[in-house]
């Protein structure tokens, strides 16, 4: 009662069989190496994918603070329109003149950032030290003038008394 199924295999069938399972074995471990280097591989892309969109997301937040930064230096920059100033009198030209020069006014800005803080504070020092030069050098040089005069009247009064 021996079936087909029960049928006993040979050695050269086993040995053969045991080659193609190596061999499948072969296969199936290269594809399993070839499919974790292509996770790998997707990895990596999607990483990069991921840095790429940061970098365009910062790219675009940059041009929009700079487009901002730009705006209100246009804005600083570009001139105002000069006020309307009415006619003056026909009799009185002097009215026009002094009501243009007086709409004309200075516009005082505190500066913003450390390096206009930095120049402010240059500018005004050299302003101070210069004030302060004028202040003691006039009062100087005005003593120091009327001691020159006055040494040399006294020279010129002893010269002619001892050369009598």
């Amino acid at each position: 009662m021996s079936s087909p199924q029960h049928k006993k295999m040979s050695d050269d069938d086993l040995l053969r069989l045991a080659e193609d399972i190596e061999a499948l074995d072969s296969v199936v471990d290269k594809g399993v190496d070839n499919a974790a280097e292509m996770v790998a591989e997707a990895e990596e892309l999607t990483e990069k994918f991921e840095e790429s969109e940061q970098l365009q997301r910062d790219r675009e937040t940059l041009n929009r603070e700079a487009q901002a930064r730009s705006d209100r230096l246009r804005e600083q920059v570009t001139p105002k329109p000069a006020p309307k100033v009415r006619p003056a009198a026909p009799n009185s030209p002097q009215k026009s003149i002094k009501r243009a020069a007086s709409s004309e006014r200075f516009e005082w800005k505190l500066p913003e950032t450390q390096h206009e803080w930095t120049d402010f504070g240059i500018k005004f020092a050299i302003c101070a030290i210069g004030a302060w030069l004028i202040s003691t050098a006039i009062p100087v040089l005005v003593s120091l003038a009327a001691i020159i005069i006055l040494v040399a009247l006294v020279w010129d009064n002893y010269r002619k008394t001892t050369n009598r």
